[in-house]
């Protein structure tokens, strides 16, 4: 995705995939893309709930004519391809204008780069005339590995002479027989790396060296590209700066762990006051009264608890009066906040072989959730009295307390909630699979562990309704202390609670689809938009991982430096290097 002479991103695809023999690929405006595709989308869920069938390739073509016309007066800024497989099993292309108008090709393109594909294309495919009589196929066969490669040498082309088709492309094989649908996303050779440089598998685990060696050489042999003076080589920091700017422009993952800022709606004269007002009296009278009731419940309740944990002996009656007094103490959490919940759908009920998982905003969603019923939870090990708390009265309850920067804790932990689930007599377990706290307007990728135990999972959809406070807390910017604080300053927290319908792994179906199919019905429950970041990128650290990486970068600037000082000088050793210019005896350290 580019604008004018920049390119925003290259992890935007541009194809729609409908079913499993048909895609449709878009070029234009993307917010008239994304806009198209939704439709479509809409339209294929209907027909499909209608039929009972997938829609054939033929009819996707004419959905998407038809809906191209209907905007015929005010028209998505889109050209469009269809392809797949007609009902005779053969491949088929359709190509559109603005307004729906399309022909069934052989092979076509749109975008920017049209005009110098086509060409590439009509010389290697284009056979007899659809004119003669008897008709021809008017498209050359290729073999598929023909295929591919003439479809990498149409986008370097166009790639090379127009600066809006960039340099990155996705690839997709339709088939008949085995796996429909393939994708290949590399980048084009030639264009972002040079020739050679491109690592087969970027995420192999053989070499971990593997990254940065490919993009030093990379960046090494784009140095010594072209002939250009000391200064010009100095000065240039085009690589660097535009390094930078893919990075803030791209930065979309970081949207899912932001704040929004409130619409200053109270700035006039005449609500300023009223403003005014409302803060003093939630500071002043409601925070006070708010924090005395949640102090003298805590010290009731560990009066209380304590006995109870010091007097009473192992039993199932321990563990109920345990969990009454844990629900009453999130109970009075909730009411310091002023707290209205909403819980929708039936009571879960503790049972072996069965998970709850929720989507994760704070640390309050456990506290909402067990003022409700009591459960264990799987969460990160805090500090201070966070830490107390889990370690010394939530441990009652069987919950599970893990490093996240130690692989050695996750590993233990999933073992551990195997067992946990497995147990019939133990408290039901509550995950956040996302592994992090979001800002509830986002859903972030779900961890496999709650989905490949063989257990029914239970989707719980937590929104939040942030008329009066924003509930996300941002671990990195405040404490859970100041979080609570912030939310018993504020008018009430709104919330609502849906526990959706049980859900089973399918024969047909891999542990990551089954997560992303739970995780789709959380997001829509909740309206939450999904993305597909890992939400443990947030604590990824590329001088950890890549500690070599400036310094080699800075080696290869400063080799490129040493190829223009004499070679008696550039070789010596002491640290000082001299250039002089004629009839000059001075040196330059």
């Amino acid at each position: 995705m580019s604008t004018g002479y920049s390119i925003l991103t290259r992890r935007s695809t541009k194809i729609l995939q409908l079913t499993d023999k048909c895609v449709i690929a878009s070029a234009g405006c993307q917010v008239d893309m994304k806009a198209l595709q939704k439709q479509l989308q809409a339209r294929n869920v209907m027909f499909q709930h209608s039929h009972g069938r997938p829609m054939s390739c033929k009819a996707t073509a004419q959905l998407l004519s038809n809906t191209l016309y209907y905007k015929r007066f005010f028209p998505y800024y889109t050209f469009n391809l269809c392809a797949g497989l007609d009902d005779e099993g053969r491949g088929a292309v359709y190509t559109y204008d603005a307004i729906g108008s399309y022909e069934r090709t052989g092979y076509s393109c749109q975008g920017s780069g049209k005009d110098l594909m086509q060409p590439v294309l009509d010389n290697q495919l284009k056979a007899a005339s659809p004119l003669l009589v008897p008709a021809r196929n008017s498209t050359t066969e290729l073999p598929l590995e023909q295929a591919v490669d003439l479809v990498k040498d149409a986008f370097v082309s166009a790639g090379e002479r127009d600066i809006y088709t960039g340099d990155y492309v996705e690839i997709l094989v339709i088939t008949k027989d085995g796996p429909s649908y393939t994708a290949q996303q590399q980048y084009l050779p030639g264009l972002t790396m040079p020739a050679g440089h491109v690592p087969s598998d970027l995420n192999s685990p053989d070499d971990p060296k593997e990254i940065e060696n490919a993009y030093i050489e990379a960046e090494a042999e784009r140095l010594a590209g072209s002939e250009r003076s000391l200064l010009s080589v100095m000065l240039n920091i085009n690589s660097v700066l535009t390094d930078a700017a893919a990075a803030m422009v791209d930065d979309s993952f970081l949207k899912c762990f932001t704040s929004a800022a409130p619409d200053p709606w109270n700035w006039n004269f005449y609500l300023a006051p009223v403003w005014l007002l409302g803060v003093a009296f939630r500071n002043c009278v409601l925070f006070p009264l708010r924090l005395a009731l949640l102090l003298a419940s805590h010290v009731l309740f560990l009066v209380f608890f304590f006995a109870v944990k010091g007097l009473m002996r192992a039993s199932p009656l321990k563990l109920s009066v345990e969990q009454v007094a844990i629900r009453t103490l999130c109970g009075m959490y909730v009411a310091s906040w002023t707290g209205v919940i909403k819980f929708h759908g039936p009571k879960p009920l503790p049972e072996a072989g069965h998970v709850w998982v929720a989507n994760h905003t704070s640390m309050i969603d456990y506290i909402i959730l067990s003022s409700y019923t009591a459960f264990a939870v799987i969460m990160q090990l805090h500090p201070g009295w966070v830490g107390f708390l889990q370690t010394m009265v939530l441990d009652s309850l069987g919950c599970l307390w893990f490093n996240r920067t130690q692989a050695k804790d996750r590993s233990l932990v999933a073992q551990r909630m195997a067992d946990h689930v497995n147990d019939p007599a133990a408290t039901p377990l509550l995950v956040f699979p996302e592994g992090t706290c979001v800002n509830n307007e986002y859903c972030v990728m779900f961890k496999r562990g709650a989905f490949e135990m063989g257990a029914t999972v239970h989707p719980v959809a937590i929104k939040y309704n942030k008329i009066f406070v924003d509930a996300f807390w941002n671990s990195r910017r405040q404490s859970f202390t100041q979080h609570l604080f912030r939310l018993m300053s504020s008018w009430a927290v709104v919330c609502d609670v849906y526990f959706l319908e049980p859900q089973k792994r399918r024969e047909d179906e891999s542990v990551d689809e089954f997560a992303a199919r739970v995780q789709a019905m959380i997001a829509k429950q909740a309206q939450l938009r999904v993305v597909p970041w890992d939400g443990y990128l947030k604590y990824y650290n590329l001088g950890d991982k890549h500690p070599q990486l400036i310094e080699k970068r800075r080696k290869v600037f400063a080799d490129q430096l040493k190829s223009y000082l004499p070679a008696e000088r550039s070789g010596g050793s002491g640290g000082q290097a001299g250039h002089a210019a004629p009839g000059d005896s001075k040196k330059v350290k």
